[in-house]
């Protein structure tokens, strides 16, 4: 009997044991649910929000989410195909190149895809060639294979199809969908341009926005194309000293030339009218613009705040013979005479350009009686 109770109790504490154990184990997995709905870490919210950004065409927030499932369940291979395609709608293909050598899964571009780079490229090649508005046209198909690669093409090619009002529309609708430091940068100097200051501090804003040393360069750069367009010397002059130099555009070189112009040293004027000239990014507008700046300090600074040799360097810097400036020329001859270095065909050659000047003459008239 005591066998028998003892074989009973035994089978109930192993039917109990049982019970328990699958409780324990159901317990278990439902504590893992909760805590994983919670969880910053939720694989199923982390898929959930990556496939939405590719269906929202948010390339940049899709790579980053299919990254951080990948170390999440490195196992799943569709969470690294997933990736490597985002990677090509971010162009992104230095990364693109490294998860591929790694041979761990088989890479093969979709005909969207295809499709979209053939168009940049055909894009790129005719905006190469200078038909520009044949590029706007082909980038402008793009975008709607890819709007977040393709829409910064299209905005280049409507600046070079001389369209910056278009262009300006479009960056200002791209930087509501998406963060561009450069973009941002651009869409300021287009603003300036356009003397659109309400875009202007759209762009300051969002420039704050952008994390790091860069955010706080960008924002000091739309305070000195604030200033500027107001005239503001004093604001422009401190936003360039805060600035440093950290942006190179062309016209953040133009900025720094006018606030060099505003005070009096010469030779730092000299320096930022070189800056443009050495540029290759400058453009024939804006190098007539910078020649303007530099004859107006001249003319401001002439005769007693400035001396003969830099009168000398700068007319020579700033002279275009293609477009013969008599003012120019005149200060140029007179500075030279003045300090004995004047050849004597360089006065010829500024008569033949100009017989009817009378500062000419009269300068002849001086070396002739010198002579």
């Amino acid at each position: 009997m005591k066998s028998k109770n003892h074989k009973v109790k035994l089978a109930l504490l192993l039917i109990t044991g049982a019970v328990l154990l699958a409780s324990f184990t159901t317990f278990t997995v439902l504590l893992l649910v909760y805590n994983r709905g919670e969880d910053v870490n939720n694989e199923d919210a982390v898929r959930a929000s990556a496939e939405r950004a590719c269906r929202e065409g948010n390339h940049p927030a899709a790579v980053k989410l299919y990254r951080r499932l990948i170390s999440l369940n490195p196992f799943e291979q569709r969470y690294q195909a997933e990736y490597q395609h985002a990677l090509v709608r971010v162009r992104d293909f230095e990364t693109l190149a490294s998860t591929t050598n790694s041979g761990a899964v088989a890479f093969a571009f979709t005909k969207d895809e295809l499709a979209c780079e053939a168009l940049i490229k055909k894009g790129v090649d005719l905006a190469r060639a200078g038909s520009n508005t044949l590029a706007v046209t082909t980038f402008a198909e793009a975008t709607n294979l890819n709007y977040f690669a393709a829409t910064p093409f299209l905005i280049q090619a409507q600046l070079k199809a001389s369209r910056p009002d278009q262009a300006l529309t479009l960056a200002r609708t791209y930087l509501t969908r998406f963060t561009s430091a450069a973009l941002i940068q651009q869409t300021a100097e287009l603003s300036a341009w356009a003397h659109r200051t309400d875009i202007l501090e759209e762009c300051r804003a969002r420039a704050l926005g952008t994390p790091g040393r860069l955010g706080i360069v960008l924002a000091h750069y739309c305070d000195a194309l604030s200033a500027w367009q107001r005239g503001d010397e004093a604001l422009l002059s401190e936003a360039i000293t805060a600035l440093n130099g950290e942006v190179k555009s062309p016209l953040a070189r133009f900025l720094a030339l006018e606030c060099a112009a505003n005070g009096d040293d010469a030779e730092a004027v000299e320096r930022a009218f070189d800056e443009i000239v050495n540029s290759e990014e400058s453009d024939s507008r804006l190098l007539e613009q910078a020649r303007a700046v530099v004859k107006r300090y001249l003319s401001e600074h002439f005769p007693e705040k400035i001396t003969l040799e830099h009168i000398q360097r700068l007319t020579n810097a700033i002279y275009d013979p293609q477009r013969p400036d008599v003012d120019i020329l005149r200060l140029s001859i007179l500075a030279k005479a003045s300090r004995g270095v004047l050849l004597s065909s360089e006065l010829d050659n500024a008569l033949k350009l100009f017989p009817e000047d009378r500062g000419l003459q009269i300068i002849r008239k001086q070396q002739n009686s010198r002579n």
